[in-house]
């Protein structure tokens, strides 16, 4: 099916939290993770894209480094497009093999309703 690279990185963001729990139905567990595993092996490009894009319009120092503070962030330069450059990505699609799931497993996987909201593009 065809999603977009958000999306995927959504989906595949709640799947890891509902593979987070214990889920006593094998079948359904199996699926989580397929899907799961599916949906990670998809959005590695992307990542690598997203870290490629920060590393252009990020702050660096002499050395061409990226330079981060205490928590992390980068001083991005050129937020204009910087967000381009990452709408463009978040909203291209790629074609991903994943099993929907039914009303009923989601029911299983004990998830909030915002999770939820991110799985609807694979719940049948």
């Amino acid at each position: 099916m065809k999603l977009k690279n958000e999306t995927i990185k959504e989906i595949q963001k709640a799947l890891t939290i509902a593979g987070n729990k214990e889920i006593n139905d094998w079948q359904l567990a199996f699926k989580i993770a397929n899907n799961n595993y599916k949906l990670m092996r998809a959005a590695e490009p992307v990542v690598k894209v997203e870290n490629d894009i920060l590393k252009k319009y990020g702050e660096k120092d002499k050395n061409g480094e990226l330079i981060t503070s205490s928590d992390g962030r980068v001083k991005i330069l050129d937020t204009k497009q910087y967000g381009r450059d990452i709408k463009t990505l978040m909203e291209t699609e790629n074609d991903v093999e994943v099993e929907h799931f039914s009303k009923n497993e989601v029911s299983k996987m004990h998830i909030t309703p915002n999770q939820i909201v991110l799985l609807m593009p694979i719940i049948e």
